[in-house]
C-alpha cells in the first residue's frame, strides 16, 4: 500500500503549520464494508494449499485468518529509524495480530520501508496505534511504499496466510481540496477482491459502481495499467474525496455508521461546516481481499498537495 502526500509546485510542504505537514493512514482486518457471517464459519486449522482459483471465495461469507490491531503489543516502533524508538530495527513491528492463526502460532505483523523506496514522517509519536487501528503517519509530498510481511512471533520465518482481508480507513482531505489529498495504492497483482461501500468488484465488476457511481461522495478507485511506482504492471489507485476531521474518524472497524454535525465539536464550533455533514464512514474506506497463501503484500500512501 503506497500513501502519499502531495502540495502545490513549488511549495516543499502543503502548510507552515508544523501539525499539518503530514496526515495518518489507519488499517486494520475487517471492517463494516462485509456483513460477517454470526457466527464465523469453521476456520482452517492449518495452512490449505489450494490455488487462488480453486477457493471460489466469496470474501464477505467469512475469511481464514483475522487480523487484529486492538490488543496487539508494539514490539518494535521506529520505522525507517525515525521514531519514536530510538534504538531497534528500522520497523513498525506488531506481536500476535493473526487470529485463527495456522496451528495456533503467534504471527506478528513486520511493517518496513520497500526496497528502492523512502519513508518520512511528521509526527513520530503518531505512528503506532489509533483505538482499534494500526496507524502510519505520512509527509507531506513524500509518498512511501511499505511492505507488510506475516512472521512467526518466535522465529522470525515468514508464514503464509490464506484469505485474508485488510482494510484502509478514514481516506479524506483537507477543506481546501488543493491540499492534502490522501491517496493510497495497491498493485493489482495478489489482489484477489476489492471492497468498498457499493459492494465487491469481484461481483458487481465496476470500480465505478461500487464508489462513485454508488455514492458520489465516495472515495474514487482507477485501476491504472502501470504498477504502484511506476513500473509495469496495474494498481488500483484509491483518491480522497471529502474533508475530514479527528472526530470523524472510526474507534472501531465494525462500526462505520454516520457521524452527524452535532456529534463533532470541529462542526459546532466552526459556521459553514454543517455541509459536510453527515460523515458516511463507510464510503472512506477500501478493503482489499487477498487469497493467498502469501507471507506479505505492499501499500502505497501519499498526502498529495
Amino acid at each position: 500500500i503506497t500513501f502519499e502526500v502531495e502540495c502545490e509546485a513549488g511549495e516543499e510542504r502543503c502548510s507552515n503549520d508544523e501539525r499539518l505537514r503530514g496526515r495518518n493512514f489507519i488499517f486494520g482486518g475487517r471492517s463494516a464494508l462485509c456483513a460477517w457471517p454470526t457466527p464465523a464459519p469453521t476456520q482452517f486449522a492449518y495452512l490449505p494449499t489450494y490455488a487462488p482459483t480453486e477457493f471460489g471465495w466469496d470474501v464477505c461469507s467469512g475469511t481464514d485468518q483475522d487480523l487484529e490491531i486492538e490488543g496487539a503489543e508494539i514490539l518494535i516502533n521506529n520505522l525507517n529509524g525515525q521514531g519514536p524508538d530510538e534504538d531497534g530495527e528500522n520497523v513498525l513491528r506488531y506481536h500476535d495480530v493473526v487470529k485463527n492463526a495456522p496451528g495456533g502460532q503467534q504471527i506478528d505483523l513486520v511493517v518496513s520501508v520497500a526496497p528502492n523506496s523512502d519513508y518520512y514522517l511528521a509526527e513520530p509519536s503518531s505512528n503506532g496505534k489509533w483505538e482499534q487501528f494500526a496507524q502510519i503517519n505520512v509527509r507531506d509530498n513524500e509518498p512511501t511504499t511499505l511492505q507488510f510481511q506475516f512472521v512467526d512471533s518466535d522465529t522470525d520465518e515468514p508464514v503464509e496466510l490464506t484469505r485474508f482481508v485488510i482494510t484502509v480507513f478514514d481516506i479524506d482531505e483537507q477543506i481546501d481540496p488543493t491540499i492534502q489529498n490522501e491517496r493510497v495504492c495497491v498493485d493489482v497483482e495478489g489482489v484477489y477482491d476489492v471492497i468498498a461501500a457499493g459492494g465487491s468488484l469481484n461481483e458487481i465488476g465496476s470500480l465505478e459502481a461500487i464508489t462513485t457511481g454508488y455514492n458520489e461522495e465516495s472515495v474514487t478507485i482507477d485501476l491504472v495499467q502501470e504498477s504502484c511506482r511506476g513500473g509495469e504492471g496495474s494498481s488500483y489507485q484509491i483518491r480522497s474525496t471529502r474533508p475530514g476531521w479527528l472526530c470523524d474518524n472510526p474507534t472501531d472497524p465494525l462500526d462505520l455508521s454516520p457521524v452527524s454535525c452535532a456529534e463533532c465539536d470541529a462542526c459546532t464550533e466552526e459556521n459553514g461546516r454543517e455541509q459536510y455533514f453527515p460523515i458516511n464512514r463507510d464510503l472512506r474506506a477500501v478493503m482489499f481481499a487477498y487469497a493467498g497463501p502469501q507471507s506479505s503484500f505492499e501499500i502505497t500512501f501519499e498526502v498529495e498537495c
